[in-house]
């Protein structure tokens, strides 16, 4: 016997659908629900697509980044940024070849532990150049004193 079955489409939903240009289904998903939910559809003036959501997202993300930078180089009491370019340094050099965030899904990225033996490694040296030079300067102020 032929077996019976219906399809119910929801016109909204489908309304709101947006076309995902790139690997950002999540983005593509929050548009399309956004869309369908909140504006009436893909075609309406208030409609937003994938990457108006990857850009939103970007954003939070760069304003994170910011808050944790400041609050990290107010904890440490200086900028980060000599840090942060001898630790991409040290990290292009490693010899596993392997980048910060991976080339792809196959080619995964560093894990943890070799990212914080990196990190690890480039504060001892460039944090005692830095001490060593700054001892030295305290050092020669002294014998100009006693002098």
């Amino acid at each position: 016997p032929p077996a019976n079955f219906a399809v119910h489409v929801n016109g909204a939903a489908w309304a709101g659908w947006v076309r995902q240009s790139s690997p950002a289904c999540a983005a593509a998903s929050v548009a399309g629900a956004w869309n369908a939910l909140a504006c009436g559809g893909r075609h309406a003036s208030r409609a937003v697509r994938q990457d108006d959501v990857v850009a939103h997202l970007e954003r939070c993300l760069e304003e994170q980044i910011r808050q944790k930078r400041a609050r990290f180089e107010r904890l440490l009491g200086a900028p980060t940024d000599e840090f942060e370019a001898e630790l991409d340094a040290a990290i292009a050099r490693d010899p596993s070849g392997k980048t910060l965030g991976g080339r792809s899904k196959i080619d995964k990225g560093m894990k943890r532990a070799d990212v914080m033996r990196v990190v690890v490694d480039v504060a001892k040296e460039h944090g005692t150049r830095e001490l060593d030079a700054r001892d030295a300067a305290v050092e020669s102020a002294a014998a100009a004193a006693a002098a």
